[in-house]
C-alpha cells in the first residue's frame, strides 16, 4: 500500500498593513492630503477664512467711499444728499412704505421752500436736514392723518409725490405769511410747526372739497 503525501500550505494573506499614525507614507501620500482637506472640519476652516476676508473688503471700501464724500464741497455735499434721497426713494422694496412716503414729503417741502427762497447754492439747508425735522413725529403725523383721511394714501406711489409737492407748496405758502405776521424768518422749523393747520390749508384753497371726499379730484388736477 502506497502512502499518500499530504502538503501543507498557508492561505494566503491578502489585508493590507497597518499604519501607524507616525508612518511618513501617509503624511506624503497627495491623496491622503487631499482627503483631509476634504474634511468638515477643513471645509469649515477654509469657509471662516473666506468669511472674514469677505467681510473686511466691504467694510474697507465704506470707509473709503465716507472718506471722499467728507472731503466734497459744501455744495458737492447736497447734491449727493439729493441723489442719495432719489435712489432711497426708487428702491421701496427695501424699505418700509411710510419710510417711503416720508421722504418723498420731505423732498416736497425742500423743493417748495428752494422754489420760494430762490436759493440754489447753500442758503437752504439740504434734504436730508429737511427730512429730520419734518419727519418726526408730530409733525409727520398731521401730514399722515390728512392723506388717510382724505384718502390720498390709496393713490399710487408716483401719483403721490406730485400730491405732495402740491401740499408742501401750500403749506410754504402759509407759512411765509405766518412768518411776515409773526415777523419770525421762514425756516424748516417754521413749515413743521404749520402741520397742524395743513387740512385747514387745503379747505382754504379748496373749500368743500375735503367735505365732499374729493381730494382725489384735487390731486387728478395737481397731476395736470
Amino acid at each position: 500500500m502506497v502512502a499518500k503525501r499530504i502538503l501543507l500550505t498557508r492561505p494566503a494573506y491578502n489585508r493590507r498593513p497597518v499604519v501607524s499614525a507616525g508612518d511618513s507614507s501617509t503624511t506624503t501620500n497627495p491623496i491622503a492630503r487631499t482627503r483631509a482637506r476634504e474634511t468638515p472640519s477643513g471645509v469649515s476652516s477654509a469657509a471662516s477664512v473666506y468669511s472674514t476676508r469677505a467681510h473686511a473688503q466691504p467694510a474697507a471700501r465704506e470707509d473709503e467711499i465716507t472718506t471722499a464724500a467728507l472731503a466734497l464741497s459744501k455744495k458737492n455735499k447736497k447734491e449727493l444728499l439729493d441723489r442719495l434721497l432719489l435712489d432711497l426713494q426708487n428702491a421701496p422694496s427695501q424699505r418700509g412704505a411710510a419710510d417711503r412716503d416720508k421722504d418723498m414729503w420731505a423732498s416736497a417741502v425742500h423743493r417748495a421752500l428752494l422754489k420760494v427762497t430762490g436759493s440754489m447754492d447753500g442758503g437752504l439747508v439740504g434734504p436730508a436736514v429737511v427730512r429730520r425735522l419734518v419727519a418726526v413725529g408730530t409733525s409727520w403725523g398731521h401730514v399722515e392723518a390728512f392723506m388717510v383721511s382724505s384718502k390720498l394714501n390709496e393713490i399710487t406711489v408716483t401719483d403721490r409725490q406730485a400730491v405732495y409737492n402740491m401740499l408742501a407748496e401750500l403749506l410754504v405758502q402759509h407759512a411765509r405769511y405766518v412768518a411776515r405776521r409773526s415777523g419770525a424768518p421762514l425756516s424748516v422749523k417754521l413749515v413743521t410747526q404749520c402741520t397742524t393747520n395743513l387740512a385747514g390749508v387745503f379747505e382754504n384753497s379748496f373749500p368743500g372739497y375735503l367735505e365732499a371726499g374729493l381730494a382725489k379730484a384735487v390731486a387728478r388736477q395737481a397731476l395736470g
